[in-house]
């Protein structure tokens, strides 16, 4: 038997398994840093609870909104409160009040 036989016999009986580890890899690898791997499904986690957490936010200042909202109805006029609307809206006050501005947060 010379080299090359010997060479072409040993890649013979090693091809199969090499083959078997390249595509285990390939998947594994795939399975873990692909587009619907494990990082993507983790970082999609935390996007969700992040998402969740912004909509509980978004959901309180709704309601608060929605009880403004009912109080400014005709059947139901709270005098306070469409007073501080029309003040905030319109920029005025009383000549015995002090004015404070808080710059909005954002």
């Amino acid at each position: 038997m010379t080299f090359q036989e010997h060479l072409l016999e040993r890649l013979r009986i090693w091809a199969i398994p090499i083959g078997c580890f390249i595509t285990i890899t390939y998947f594994s690898v795939h399975a873990i840093f692909g587009e619907h791997g494990l990082r993507s499904y983790f970082s999609h986690d935390e996007q969700l609870a992040q998402l969740l957490v912004e909509k509980e936010e978004i959901s309180t200042r709704r309601e608060a909104l929605e009880v403004k909202v009912q109080h400014m109805r005709p059947g139901s006029l709270d005098p306070d409160l469409l007073e501080e609307e029309a003040r905030k809206a319109l920029g005025f006050g009383r000549a015995d009040e002090y004015l404070v501005i808080v710059p909005k947060s954002r």
